[in-house]
Formats: structure tokens, C-alpha cells, sequence
């Protein structure tokens, strides 16, 4: 039998249970990987700079964009022969806001440093069953909590435009990396007569964070553009660790945003 890549199944005859989950272990082990990539792409991002710096065609810009921002949704499930425990959380999109300052360094190579900061209602839910082995009826508990979170990223990227500064329509492409942190409130839950295990009435987070983004710069005159922007970040997953069972699915947020870019 086929098995998924990312899931871990595990069937044991005597105990009689099935356990349907990501492998933590898989990331852990990708972890020194990714440590080196970074260092690697950080030494050579020094270099570059420096080379860029050294020239003469430098543009200091500046600008605001905003838009519409989506979460990625995720969910558990446990199951073995006593047991049944699921969980899962869905957002919905939110506005979202960015504002950047950075550097032209050439025609084709350019620095920033951006602020975002993007807001979400999220509903999380989740349900326990137990069946004894002695008894024939067993208990269910389950809830649904609503909460509102927001979410601020400082990031700094490297982006390559396509085109050169003279041109009307520049694509570019852009990476980089930083620090995103979330803060999560509950606005009350519904829950069953059983105790249910349900998350913290607030909780906040801080931690690293990887950004891939896409977009073009339209001129508009001389030392004013339009900008579209669509970026992904990735970091990890608070609100996942919040449900029982945990999910395992890093959090993703998408950006589409529109706005202003002025240069100097």
C-alpha cells in the first residue's frame, strides 16, 4: 500500500490503534539543512551588497501598499481504538498593510526593508471522543471558538527587477527574510457539556520568517509609481499549536496589495 510522503501510519495489531499524523521528525531533520542554506545565502547577499554599493546609480525609494491578506487553514486527527480527537482552524481573508524603504542600487538591483502588519478572524473547532473498553457508551466533547488575530512581519529583501530603471512596467522578483510575530484573542466559544480542551483566551508569538514575493513597479511620472505586490510568508504555526491534537502545517500567509512606490 501506497504510503503519503508527509504522513506517518502506523497500524499495531496488539494495541489496536491507527495513529494519522505528520512526522515532526521529517522538519528536524531538513533543520541543519536549512541553518546552512541561510548562511550561505547570507555570506553571499554580504558580498553582493557591497558590490552594489560601490556604484554610483543608487536611488533611495519609499512607499505604501495594501490589500486583501488570506491565512492558511490547517487540521489534526488521532485516531486509535479508545480514542477519537480532531481539530482544525479556519481563517478568513483580512486587510493587510506594508510599508517599505530601500535602496535601487543599479538597474537591476535593489535592497528593502518592509513593515507589514495584517489582521484575520479565525474560528477554531475541535472534537474528543472516548469509548472504555468496559462501557458501551463513551463521552464526546467538542467546541468552536471564535477569535480575531493579527500578525506583524519586519522583512528585508533582495529584489531583481527585469527591466531597467527607464522602462514604464518593471517585474521583479524578491526574497528575504525576518521576524513575524501573531497575537490571538478569543471572542468566546461554544462548547459541549463534556470538557472540551480548548485554547488560551489570548496568546502571542514571535519568531523567524521566510518571504517570496512577486510584482511590478508602473511609472506614473518622473519620481512617482504604481506597485502591485504578491508575496507568501512562511514562519511557524501558533495558532496549530493551540489545537488538540496539534497540526503539524507550517503558517502561510498570502498578500495581495496595491500601492505607492516614490523615489529620491
Amino acid at each position: 500500500m501506497m504510503k503519503p510522503v508527509d504522513l506517518r501510519h502506523r497500524n499495531d495489531s496488539a494495541r489496536g490503534e491507527i495513529d494519522i499524523a505528520f512526522d515532526p521528525s521529517q522538519a528536524l531533520m531538513i533543520m541543519p539543512h536549512f541553518v546552512r542554506c541561510l548562511a550561505t545565502a547570507g555570506v553571499v547577499l554580504f558580498a553582493t551588497l557591497r558590490v552594489a554599493w560601490a556604484e554610483e546609480d543608487r536611488r533611495v525609494f519609499l512607499g505604501v501598499v495594501a490589500g486583501i491578506s488570506t491565512l492558511s487553514a490547517d487540521a489534526s486527527t488521532l485516531l486509535n481504538a479508545s480514542r477519537f480527537s480532531s481539530s482544525s482552524y479556519d481563517p478568513e481573508n483580512g486587510p493587510g498593510v506594508e510599508a517599505y524603504i530601500g535602496v535601487h542600487f543599479n538597474q537591476y538591483f535593489s535592497a528593502q526593508l518592509k513593515y507589514s502588519w495584517d489582521r484575520h478572524d479565525i474560528r477554531l473547532s475541535g472534537i474528543q471522543a472516548t469509548l472504555p473498553p468496559d462501557e458501551r457508551l463513551g463521552m464526546v466533547a467538542f467546541y468552536e471558538q471564535s477569535r480575531s488575530s493579527s500578525q506583524q512581519t519586519l522583512i528585508a529583501n533582495v529584489l531583481l527587477y527585469f527591466r531597467d530603471r527607464p522602462s514604464w512596467a518593471r517585474p521583479y522578483l524578491a526574497v528575504g527574510t525576518g521576524a513575524a510575530t501573531l497575537t490571538s484573542t478569543s471572542h468566546g466559544s461554544d462548547t459541549s457539556p463534556a470538557d472540551a480542551p480548548t485554547p488560551p483566551a489570548r496568546f502571542s508569538s514571535v519568531g523567524p520568517a521566510l518571504e517570496a514575493a512577486v510584482g511590478i513597479d508602473l511609472r506614473i511620472r518622473r519620481n512617482w509609481g504604481f506597485r502591485y505586490s504578491f508575496a507568501e510568508t512562511i514562519r511557524g504555526n501558533p495558532i496549530g499549536e493551540q489545537l488538540t491534537p496539534p497540526g503539524t502545517r507550517p503558517l502561510a500567509t498570502f498578500r495581495n496589495l496595491f500601492g505607492f512606490i516614490k523615489l529620491f
